[in-house]
């Protein structure tokens, strides 16, 4: 496989993998959002950037 998925030899050691907030901050491109804001708020941070509200979850029609 090219990106050596099936190859657990060639995997990052588990401490040099990039955390969830990393991956997903390396993704969306948040301007003014560092990891540790996105480790630490995350559900709000989720809300107020997905539904632009004040921290409250958008009800479902």
């Amino acid at each position: 496989m090219r990106a050596d998925t099936w190859r657990p030899e060639r995997w990052l050691p588990a401490g040099a993998q990039p955390s969830g907030a990393e991956v997903t901050l390396a993704q969306l491109r948040l301007p003014g959002v560092t990891v540790e804001d996105a480790e630490r708020e995350s559900p709000r941070l989720r809300c107020e950037r997905t539904a632009g509200t004040s921290g409250a979850s958008p009800r479902p029609g």
